[in-house]
């Protein structure tokens, strides 16, 4: 892959969670991503709000892996400004508590995708059908590719 074609990548920390030495199906294609990440030219996103997030949810593999990132500086760590006109225009379209709460839990992830190259990859279902839903009324969504891990695994890697 050629250095131009570097993406900096929002990863959720479920894929952390899940990274492990464990060897089923979630294990291993989260251990798979991170590896293709750190060999080939793409990047990891970190804002505070992700670093801290990944922080408690990581495994031993995990940990590893963010320092081999680091010391490769592939790591950025950058402030993504908080997007109030989107956390509103969100909570206007949301009604439901239980839908706007998981929207507003990952919210971070957009507005870390929105400031960068607009890629998210997670294992996270429901928040990805939330934010699709409300896509429609939101420009600034649209322009995000929310990955899943577990759908789209071979196209992503």
């Amino acid at each position: 892959m050629r250095k131009e074609d570097s993406k900096l990548l929002v990863i959720d920390s479920d894929i952390t969670r899940s990274a492990s030495e464990r060897n089923n199906i979630r294990t291993v294609q989260s251990r798979k991503l991170l590896e293709t990440v750190l060999n080939v030219c793409h990047k990891f996103l970190l804002t505070p709000e992700i670093l801290d997030e990944w922080k408690r949810n990581r495994s031993n593999y995990s940990s590893k892996w963010l320092t081999r990132m680091m010391a490769r500086r592939k790591a950025p760590q950058k402030q993504s400004p908080e997007n109030n006109l989107l956390r509103v225009k969100v909570g206007k379209l949301l009604s439901n508590t239980k839908e706007l709460e998981q929207v507003m839990k990952d919210i971070h992830l957009i507005e870390g995708a929105l400031s960068n190259d607009k890629i998210v990859i997670s294992f996270e279902k429901e928040a990805k059908k939330n934010f699709n839903h409300i896509s429609e009324n939101v420009d600034e969504l649209k322009s995000i590719m929310w990955v899943n891990l577990s759908n789209e695994f071979e196209g992503v890697i």
